[in-house]
């Protein structure tokens, strides 16, 4: 029978500052602390260290904060930086991040590199652009490019282009074979093999609902393109960017909702989420 957990302010600064510096331990060096309502990290490390798993953890503190504590957790993340001198500057970036990350829907909110040209949006446009045409390209491997969380890029290219990652990818890939079949005489299998797709019923069954005509039937004679397909505010054209160099050292920022159970059990807290409960 579940038991009825009691809210201590106390209580969940000690446990959250826990379930950060056990998050981080398992992946980076690194120094915690609490303060001002949230617990800071320190993470020291390689390029390599980070590019594995620095979105790796922002995810994984979201994560154990919900599971463990019954909150959702916010959580902000400095660019590289190389000197120690530099931690002021990064310490202000993991909070301005912090409260992007609070003033949306929660979860991870990765402050852009002023060393690589672009937003974080325009360097992912550049990378679906440079790589559409490998079957593997997906969110999940395009975040990983790009050192983010899926959620935190998702969301992000949602509100820059007004469409999702899949849905610009597909219609690059459609346009590519659109020229393709129009303008080469390459087998539909080859052609389906160029954007991304190694089943080429596959790529027909996408092809057809994109376009509203099959392969084949585009290539008969006197046959146009279709007009490219946009969603609602969508755009056909990709920006470009540039990448950006290597970093040693992130400040990561990471806080809970503000509790006002003031004593009363946390079921009642607004704070909370619904459906959670403390204790088995």
């Amino acid at each position: 029978m579940p038991s009825t957990g009691w809210c201590s302010p106390v209580d969940y600064e000690a446990g959250f500052t826990q379930l950060v510096e056990q998050s981080a331990n398992k992946y980076l060096r690194h120094f915690v602390f609490y303060g001002c309502g949230r617990a800071v990290a320190l993470l020291l490390g390689n390029p390599s260290d980070f590019e594995e798993y620095l979105h790796i953890l922002a995810d994984e503190i979201c994560q154990l904060a919900d599971r463990a504590l019954g909150r959702s957790a916010s959580v902000g993340v400095s660019r590289e930086f190389a000197r120690l001198s530099d931690l002021n500057d990064a310490y202000k970036q993991a909070i301005e991040a912090l409260r992007a990350a609070a003033e949306g829907e929660g979860g991870v909110s990765f402050t852009a590199d002023a060393r690589k040209t672009g937003s974080l949006c325009e360097r992912a446009l550049e990378i679906i652009e440079q790589h559409y045409m490998d079957e593997n390209l997906s969110l999940a491997s395009l975040s990983a490019m790009l050192d983010v969380s899926p959620n935190h890029l998702s969301a992000c290219i949602k509100k820059s282009e007004g469409e999702t990652f899949i849905n610009i990818l597909v219609r690059r890939r459609m346009e590519t074979a659109q020229t393709l079949l129009l303008t080469t005489d390459l087998q539909i299998q080859e052609i389906a093999r160029r954007c991304g797709y190694t089943d080429q019923h596959y790529f027909s069954y996408c092809f057809k609902k994109y376009s509203g005509t099959s392969p084949v039937a585009l290539r008969r004679p006197g046959r146009e393109a279709p007009a490219p397909h946009r969603s609602p505010g969508g755009s056909a054209d990709l920006r470009r960017g540039r990448g950006g160099a290597d970093p040693l050292h992130h400040a990561v920022s990471a806080q809970l909702p503000q509790c006002c159970c003031g004593g009363r059990a946390h079921e009642q807290c607004p704070g909370r989420q619904p459906g959670r409960r403390r204790g088995g």
